[in-house]
């Protein structure tokens, strides 16, 4: 009996190709991931990485007519770094500090190690006749890897109006890629312009304190913003916000007229202009008032217009959890950690609390320990995280643990109780849940 053909086994000829291209995916992966230069280690580094985004803008180079024009360059590194300066989320090297590296080849990883931060800006400017062509590049030193690389072209007609321009777009493209995400585009078109957005992130950082100070300088920075424009939505949005954070962090002196003022501004805003991050607002109002099916509902539309959004995945995330949508509510705050850079720093405590409820107590030890790491400016953010410590070992029966973590909770946080830890909690759905904690 002759020997038939197995159907099971391929050519050899098509084993071979199978590896060939098994091999050249694997080498196409490895080119892409590779780093470009090598990466710096910042526990190399002549200064302490800041745990905020740090840069570092070089000297632009002037191309095409050098020396006579290279103050043109000099013009646009010197716009860019006072530019960076406005933003609370970054911290960027002075001026005359990145004036010494000038006509000087450095790399972009040896001036991450001699001051110490993580990003590097560089760039050039060409003049070809009447037109100039601005080239701008990020580079990560920690991971060694250009992040982007962008080209303007524009006229050399009105220099102040061109240095602002590039100055603006750097700005954009540096918030997109560290701190506020891809939000940071809406946004700047909604509140009116650049100047405008540099009011809401000023005062965003403040607003995210918690505190009575932070509440202040965001009041002051916000009210001029809606001084100036009182029929943006935006800006009724962050007003609503104002008055809800009175009730919220105990200074309101008229509990039920700021919550009314809170949710006046929140419909307006809405009537205005509807828009994602508008309804976390009227969503965090309703779950306020344990108004639970209305407030999933409010935020739900929130994400549904804005699945983007980092602070309407975040806030709607929270509010959702909040509102007995514990597993759904946890992963839209962790999408909005992820779409968000250099994320809030309240929006820890939510999602370890969501962690916890759904028995996910290694993750939520986890960032709590991070957060207690950190030089956080929320004032509540450490007292909520070493809590989150007592409750995980509670839950894992390790009670020795569960002592001495709260021990260090009372250092952090003197006058804290578990009838005040409940208190902060009392809006939640599941109180069984918060009860146990």
């Amino acid at each position: 009996m002759g020997k038939t053909k197995s159907r099971s086994a391929p050519p050899v000829r098509s084993v071979a190709l199978v590896l060939i291209l098994l091999i050249l995916g694997a080498g196409s992966w490895w080119w892409i991931t590779q780093p470009d230069f090598s990466p710096v280690d910042p526990t190399q580094m002549a200064l302490e990485l800041p745990q905020k985004p740090s840069i570092a803008v070089l000297p632009f180079e002037m191309r095409g007519n050098a020396g006579s024009q290279d103050w043109l360059a000099d013009g646009i590194t010197e716009s860019i770094i006072s530019t960076l300066s406005l933003s609370p989320d970054m911290v960027s090297i002075a001026y005359s500090t990145m004036s010494s590296f000038k006509d000087h080849d450095v790399s972009a990883a040896e001036v991450a190690r001699k001051l110490g931060v993580r990003y590097i800006l560089s760039g050039s400017v060409l003049k070809a006749g009447d037109k100039l062509r601005v080239t701008s590049e990020l580079a990560d030193a920690v991971k060694g890897k250009q992040i982007w690389s962008i080209q303007q072209d524009s006229s050399p007609d009105d220099l102040i109006a061109l240095q602002d321009e590039i100055s603006h777009k750097v700005f954009e493209e540096l918030s997109v890629s560290l701190t506020v995400g891809e939000g940071t585009r809406s946004w700047i078109e909604m509140v009116g312009g650049f100047n405008n957005y540099v009011h809401v992130i000023n005062g965003r950082a403040e607003f995210q304190k918690f505190s009575p100070e932070g509440h202040a300088n965001a009041e002051r920075l916000w009210g001029k913003l809606y001084r100036m424009e009182p029929d943006r939505a935006f800006a009724n949005f962050l007003m609503g916000f104002l008055h809800w954070q009175k009730v919220t962090i105990g200074i309101s002196a008229d509990i039920p007229g700021d919550w009314a003022k809170a949710t006046e501004f929140s419909n307006r805003a809405l009537e205005i202009e509807e828009f994602g991050e508008g309804y976390t607002l009227g969503a965090v109002l309703a779950q306020g008032a344990r108004k639970f099916e209305e407030a999933i509902k409010l935020a739900d539309r929130a994400i549904l217009l804005s699945p983007g959004s980092a602070d309407s995945n975040a806030l709607g995330g929270m509010v959702k959890a909040m509102s007995g949508q514990t597993l759904e509510g946890l992963e839209h705050m962790e999408r909005g950690m992820r779409l968000e850079p250099d994320y809030p720093e309240w929006l820890p405590a939510p999602i370890n609390f969501a962690r916890l409820e759904l028995g996910r107590n290694t993750e939520a030890r986890k960032l709590a320990q991070e957060v207690l790491a950190s030089d956080i400016q929320d004032v509540r953010a450490k007292p909520y995280a070493a809590g989150i410590l007592v409750a995980a070992a509670v839950f894992d029966g390790d009670m020795n643990e569960a002592r001495a973590r709260a021990l260090d909770l009372q250092k952090i946080y003197p006058g804290v109780t578990g009838a005040f830890a409940r208190m902060a909690r009392s809006t939640y759905k599941n109180q069984a849940f918060v009860e146990n904690t």
